[in-house]
Order: C-alpha cells, then structure tokens, then sequence
C-alpha cells in the first residue's frame, strides 16, 4: 500500500508494519491528508529508518537537513542519505550530493590545522581537504572509538590520522 487509506495506514503502522510506519510519517511530514506534524512524522520515519526503510531514511535525513523537528545536523543527513544510496533509493545521489554541498561550504577554514570537536564541529586545513569532503572523498563518522575522518572508495572507508593532501595532522578535541 503505498499513500492508500489513512486510517488502514494509521492501523498498520500500529501493528508494526514498517511501510506503513514509513508511508505515515511521509505523509506527517508534508501535510498529506493529515495534519502536517513534525514529530510524529519524526518517531515514525526513525523507527522506520532504523528497520533499514530507505524511503524512510531519505525523509528523516532531510528533517536532519532542515531541522525539522530536531537540530539541524548535515553529518547525520549525509549518513542517512549515504545509507539511503546504498539501498538505490531514487533521489538518494542528488540528496547526498547536495548535502556534501552544504557540509563543505559550512567548513571554516584554517591553515595547517585540521580540527574536529566531539560534537561534530571541524575546520578544514586546506581547499583540497573541503573540496574532498565536498566530493564525498572524506567523510567524517563516528565508530566505537569515537569521531573521526574517513577516506571512503567503493570498498572500504580508511581511517585518517593526518590529511591527505597537506599533511596537517588531525586534531580531535572534547567538547564543554
């Protein structure tokens, strides 16, 4: 069923169906014939998101995006929309595209020092760092040891200790 009856929506969704979650948080999200609601458009697409909905991750990467709902977060949109692509959700390329955009035009630049702080926060040392993050070569995530940069390929994301163009030795620092 896809954008079918609301209330046949609305029941399923309760039962657990994650289609029907993800269905009815879109439709929370825009307004369609609900009344538009950010935070049950929320709840809905995050468990929906979380069951692997690609659907579902595209939207709630674009209220990370946009800060619907929540603080506008472009590292957690760009993983969503990364998540998204991975399972050829249409839109998905242009969305990460966009976001890698965003991201790299909001890098401050300071020479030599490639800085990152616990919450995400980070400078670029370099044009060829925010032209690789812009590109989607570089990617900053979190992993069990904590935030960090990545050079990402088709097979694999590599650890960065230092930048791979000039050589600036990676900067992590704690946040208040």
């Amino acid at each position: 069923m896809r954008h079918g009856d609301v209330n046949a929506l609305i029941d399923l969704a309760d039962t657990g169906d994650i289609n029907a979650m993800a269905q009815l948080g879109i439709l929370y999200l825009k307004g369609d014939r609900v009344e538009q609601d950010y935070g049950k458009a929320f709840l809905l697409l995050q468990d929906a998101a979380l069951a692997c909905d690609g659907d579902a991750m595209m939207h709630l990467g674009s209220m990370y995006e946009n800060g619907y709902c929540v603080e506008r977060d472009l590292w957690v949109a760009m993983n969503l929309y990364k998540k998204a692509f991975t399972l050829l959700v249409p839109g998905a390329r242009r969305a990460l595209g966009n976001v890698y955009e965003l991201i790299a035009d909001s890098l401050t630049k300071t020479e030599g020092r490639l800085c990152i702080s616990s919450d995400f926060q980070m400078t670029v040392c370099c044009e060829k760092m925010r032209d690789g993050i812009r590109m989607g070569r570089i990617t900053l995530l979190e992993d069990a040891y904590g935030i960090g940069l990545f050079q990402t390929s088709l097979t694999q994301d590599s650890p960065l200790s230092q930048c791979p163009f000039c050589g600036a030795d990676i900067e992590v620092f704690e946040c208040d």
